[in-house]
């Protein structure tokens, strides 16, 4: 597994917005707001420059409007702070108020975010051969970002499920990387009392804001956290139909 950051100090800009005289302006920045923080939703983009929402439609919202915006939103990526995410959807919501007529302003500020410049895991398959896919590192314990490179032998993998400590009975989790659903709460914490390197959590078909947050520990350890998704959190998945254990790099 190879994450590798990049900590980087950059300039946000915030939109702010002349409101006329009405204030549904201010009610569709909050609403705009929250589609932003929305990020459990994976759909495809249909246009990245739709605005389905008029202004005067605000006092009777309509769900296919909702979900139009949430789909275009969802459909950037990461939209944590530096990310190209991140100000595709400030453009988004700009342009949207440049539509009505508002006037936008920007106002500078300086952060310190990291940045995931490239993470995988290399999985070895029953044939020998191995397959490569994407991992996504969770936000940092505190100020650690956890990188971790695998030896050159590799390391172990086992499957927990949720995270219980039923679920650790018959597997060896000690100095081994441990596979977990994502809807495990706080259990995934249990891989380190049982001496896991870290934890790869598998995509769900649905999760809420709650599980994100439950995913970091408020101390610096050192203790990775990835998340994979569609064939390579598959391919893990029916690995562990037959084995306890999988070797990954």
């Amino acid at each position: 597994m190879y994450p590798v950051y990049e900590v980087s100090r950059i300039q946000i800009k915030e939109r702010s917005v002349m409101r006329r005289k009405s204030p549904l302006s201010l009610l569709f920045f909050l609403f705009s707001t929250l589609l932003i923080l929305n990020s459990s939703i994976n759909i495809n983009i249909l246009s990245s420059k739709v605005y389905p929402v008029q202004e005067n439609d605000l006092s009777h919202p309509d769900l296919n409007n909702v979900l139009e915006s949430i789909r275009t939103l969802s459909s950037f990526g990461s939209r944590v702070i530096g990310y190209e995410g991140f100000y595709r959807a400030a453009d988004y919501i700009a342009d949207y108020w440049r539509s009505l007529g508002l006037e936008v302003r920007f106002e500078n500020f300086t952060a310190t975010t990291p940045i995931v410049k490239r993470s995988s895991i290399k999985i070895e398959l029953p044939d020998g051969k191995t397959i490569e896919g994407e991992a996504y590192p969770l936000w940092p314990n505190h100020v650690n970002p956890c990188p971790y490179t695998s030896p050159i032998e590799g390391d172990r993998l086992v499957y927990a499920k949720g995270g219980v400590p039923e679920d650790f009975q018959g597997i060896n989790a000690k100095d081994a990387f441990v596979l977990m659903d994502f809807n495990d709460r706080w259990y995934w914490k249990n891989a380190l009392l049982y001496g896991a390197k870290g934890v790869i959590f598998l995509e769900p078909e649905d999760t809420v804001a709650l599980q994100s947050l439950q995913k970091v520990f408020s101390v610096p350890v050192n203790f990775p956290r990835l998340y994979v998704t569609g064939q390579t959190a598959s391919l893990l998945k029916s690995l562990f139909e037959k084995n306890k254990e999988v070797k990954i790099w």
